[in-house]
C-alpha cells in the first residue's frame, strides 16, 4: 500500500466519494433525457394515430377513405411528420407513404411472437434498412354498418431514432465534459482547502521539528496550530515534553551521582594501595591497608546491589509474592527484631498499632519499614524516642515512622525520595547510608498502590508519611502481580 500523507489520503476518499455521486448523477440525468426523447416520439406518434382513427370512426370507412386520408394531411400538417402504414384486418393496405415499410408490421410480428395489446397499442423500436425506427401499431373496431360487420383498423405510425440518438450522444459527452470539469474543479479546490485546514498540523510539526533539538522548549498554546481539535493533543504532548524533560534532568543527575559514588571509593581504594606500595611497610600497615580497601570495595558491592534491586523494582522485573498480610501481627514481630538495634543506639522504639489486613509482598513491605526505621535510627537525635503508629483512613492504611530527627527544609522534601539525594547535615556519607534507602522505599510502596510523603519541622520533627490501600474484595485480589 502507498505511504501517502494525510492530505492526500482526504483527498483521495473524498475524490472518490464526488465521482460516484457525479457519476451516479450523470446515470439518473442520462436515463431521464433518454426516456424523455422517447415519450416526446411515442406521444406525437399516439396523437397522430388517435386522430386517424377518429377520422375513421366518425366517417364511413368504406367511402373514399384514401381521399379522406389525403385531406386529412392537407389540413392537419403535423401528421406529415410521421409515416404511416393503414390497412383494415384482412384486405390490402389502405395507406402507406413510404413504400419500403410495407413489411413493417410482418418485422415486428417476427421480433415479437407474443405481442400484447393494453389499450390497443404496442409500441416497439425496430430496424428497417439500417434506419433506426420508433413504431406505435394501434388496432381499434370500426363498426361500419348494421349489414356488415366491425372490422379491425390496424395504424402504423414511425418516426426515425437517429436524431435522438445523436442528441443522446451529445448530451453524453457533455455530461462527461462537464462532470469532468466538475471533477477537476472539485480535486483542485479541496486540495486548497485541506491544505488551508491542515495549516495547524503543519504548523504543530514544525514546532515538532525544533523540539526534537531541544526537548525542553515550551509549545505556545495560543498559536496558529492551537486550533480547538487540537488542543487536548498539545496538551497531552506537553506533559509528556515534561516527563521527558524530568526524565532526562533525572537520568543526567543519576549519571552525575552514580559516577561520583563509584569514582570516591575507587580513588580511595587506588590512593591507599599505591600509598602501601610506595616504600615497604610493616605487616601491620598492609593488614589496615587490605581492611580499608575491603571497606570501600564492599560498599561499592552494597550500592551496586541496591542500584540493581532499585533498576528491578523500577522495571517490574522483580517477582513478587502477594498475600494477604495482617498488619499488626507484621509490624508486631518487626518492631521486635529492631528493638535492640535502636536500644543499641540510646534509642526508644514505641507503636501504637491497630489490626487492618492488606494485600501485599511481605518482604517487600519489610524492607520498606526497614529502611525507614533505619533512616529514623541514623538522623534522629541522641535519647530520642522513635514511634510507628498505624490508623485506617477511609479505603487506605496509614502508617507514619516519627523521628525526632534534623529539620528536612520544606524546599528539599520533594527531593528527597529521589537517588542519592541527600540533605546537608542531615543525610552525610558521614552516616554510612548510600542515598537509595527512601528511593527504594518509595517505589516499594508504588508497587503497592500506595504513596509516602514527608513532613518535617524544627519543632515536632520528621514523620515519614505511608498510604496502602486495604485489602480487596477475595474475588478482586489478583495473585502474583
Amino acid at each position: 500500500m502507498l505511504n501517502l500523507s494525510m492530505k492526500w489520503r482526504i483527498g483521495l476518499g473524498v475524490t472518490i466519494l464526488v465521482i460516484l455521486a457525479i457519476g451516479a448523477v450523470s446515470l439518473l440525468a442520462y436515463a431521464e433525457y433518454k426516456e424523455g426523447m422517447l415519450g416526446s416520439l411515442d406521444r406525437r406518434l399516439k396523437n397522430s394515430t388517435s386522430m386517424i382513427q377518429d377520422l375513421f370512426l366518425k366517417n364511413d370507412p368504406l367511402v373514399d377513405s384514401d381521399q379522406r386520408l389525403k385531406e386529412t394531411f392537407v389540413l392537419f400538417p403535423n401528421l406529415n411528420e410521421v409515416d404511416y402504414k393503414i390497412w383494415f384486418e384482412g384486405d390490402e393496405v389502405l395507406f402507406c407513404n413510404r413504400p419500403a415499410m410495407d413489411s413493417l408490421s410482418d418485422q415486428i410480428l417476427s421480433e415479437n411472437p407474443d405481442i400484447e395489446w393494453p389499450k390497443g397499442r404496442f409500441v416497439t423500436n425496430v430496424t428497417c434498412q439500417g434506419e433506426p425506427l420508433r413504431a406505435l401499431w394501434a388496432k381499434s373496431k370500426v363498426h361500419i354498418n348494421e349489414e356488415t360487420p366491425d372490422r379491425e383498423l390496424n395504424i402504423i405510425g414511425y418516426l426515425s431514432t437517429a436524431n435522438i440518438h445523436k442528441e443522446e450522444k451529445e448530451f453524453l459527452q457533455e455530461i462527461l465534459i462537464i462532470g469532468g470539469l466538475v471533477i477537476w474543479g472539485g480535486v483542485i479546490g479541496m486540495l486548497t482547502i485541506l491544505r488551508w485546514g491542515l495549516r495547524p498540523l503543519d504548523q504543530l510539526i514544525a514546532q515538532m521539528e525544533k523540539i526534537s533539538r531541544n526537548p525542553t522548549q515550551e509549545i505556545s498554546l495560543e498559536s496558529p496550530a492551537a486550533v480547538k481539535e487540537l488542543l487536548s493533543f498539545i496538551t497531552s504532548w506537553k506533559q509528556m515534553l515534561k516527563r521527558l524533560s524530568l526524565a532526562m534532568d533525572e537520568h543526567k543527575r543519576f549519571t552525575s551521582d552514580i559516577s561520583h559514588e563509584l569514582r570516591t571509593p575507587m580513588a580511595t581504594v587506588k590512593s591507599t594501595l599505591q600509598l602501601a606500595r610506595s616504600q615497604r611497610r610493616s605487616v601491620e600497615y598492609y593488614e589496615q591497608t587490605l581492611d580499608r580497601s575491603l571497606e570501600d570495595l564492599d560498599r561499592m558491592n552494597q550500592l551496586i546491589d541496591k542500584l540493581l534491586e532499585l533498576s528491578r523494582l523500577e522495571n517490574g522485573a522483580l517477582a513478587r509474592a502477594v498475600e494477604s498480610i495482617e498488619m499488626k501481627d507484621f509490624l508486631e514481630k518487626l518492631i521486635v527484631k529492631y528493638q535492640p538495634i535502636v536500644a543499641g543506639f540510646g534509642k526508644k522504639l514505641q507503636s501504637t498499632l491497630c489490626s487492618v489486613t492488606i494485600s501485599g509482598d511481605r518482604l517487600l513491605l519489610e524492607q520498606l519499614m526497614t529502611n525507614l526505621l533505619d533512616n529514623a535510627v541514623k538522623y534522629s537525635s541522641e535519647a530520642s524516642v522513635i514511634s510507628v503508629q498505624m490508623k485506617k483512613k477511609h479505603s487506605f492504611l496509614e502508617i507514619i515512622v516519627h523521628d525526632e530527627g534534623g529539620h528536612i527544609p520544606l524546599e528539599e522534601q520533594a527531593n528527597i525520595f529521589k537517588r542519592f539525594y541527600r540533605v546537608d547535615k542531615a543525610r552525610s556519607r558521614d552516616s554510612g547510608g548510600l542515598g537509595l534507602g527512601l528511593a527504594i522505599a518509595d517505589e516499594i510502596v508504588q508497587l503497592h498502590g500506595g504513596t509516602i510523603s514527608v513532613v518535617s519541622s524544627c519543632d515536632a520533627g520528621t514523620d515519614f508519611v505511608i498510604m496502602l490501600p486495604l485489602m480487596p474484595p477475595k474475588n478482586e485480589l489478583i495473585e502474583g502481580e
